[in-house]
C-alpha cells in the first residue's frame, strides 16, 4: 500500500500471540520457591544462636564476678572477662544477623507475592519509525 505525502489511509491491526495460548501462561509470576523461607529460617536460627550466647555470656561474667572482691579481683578474673566480651560480642552480632536475615526474607517474599500479582498489561504499543527510505508503525505489547 502506499500513501501520498499527507496523505490518510485505514489499517487494520490484529493482535496475535505468537508460540503461546492463553493457557500457556506462568501461574505464578512472582514465585520463588522456598528460598525467602530459607533465609528468614536462617534468620530464626541467628537468634537462638544469639539466646545459647547470651546465656554462655551470663555464665562467664558469673565466673568473673567470683573471683572479685572488695580487695580486688585474682589474676585469672581477666581470662573470664575476656570470655564474657567474645559471648557478648558474639550475641551482638547474632542479633544483627538474625534481624537483617528475617527482615530480608519477609521483604523478598512481599516483593515476589506483589510482582506475582500483577496481571500482564494486554495494552498496545504503537511506535512511529522513520527510515531512510520511507516510514512507518512497529505495534507491540501483551496479549
Amino acid at each position: 500500500m502506499e500513501v501520498a505525502a499527507a496523505g490518510v489511509a485505514n489499517v487494520t491491526v490484529t493482535l496475535v500471540g505468537v508460540g503461546a495460548s492463553q493457557g500457556d501462561a506462568p501461574a505464578h509470576r512472582g514465585a520463588t520457591g522456598p528460598w525467602p523461607y530459607v533465609v528468614a529460617g536462617v534468620g530464626v536460627a541467628s537468634f537462638v544462636a544469639a539466646g545459647v550466647l547470651y546465656s554462655s555470656a551470663l555464665d562467664a561474667r558469673g565466673e568473673r564476678d567470683a573471683r572479685c572482691n572488695a580487695r580486688g579481683c585474682l589474676p585469672d578474673s581477666r581470662d573470664h572477662n575476656a570470655r564474657y566480651e567474645d559471648f557478648v560480642l558474639g550475641t551482638n552480632v547474632a542479633l544483627g544477623l538474625g534481624g537483617a536475615l528475617v527482615a530480608g526474607g519477609a521483604l523478598w517474599r512481599s516483593l515476589a507475592r506483589t510482582r506475582g500479582a500483577a496481571a500482564p498489561s494486554t495494552a498496545a504499543q504503537i511506535t512511529p519509525v522513520l527510515l531512510a527510505r520511507g516510514a512507518g508503525i512497529v505495534v507491540g505489547g501483551a496479549l
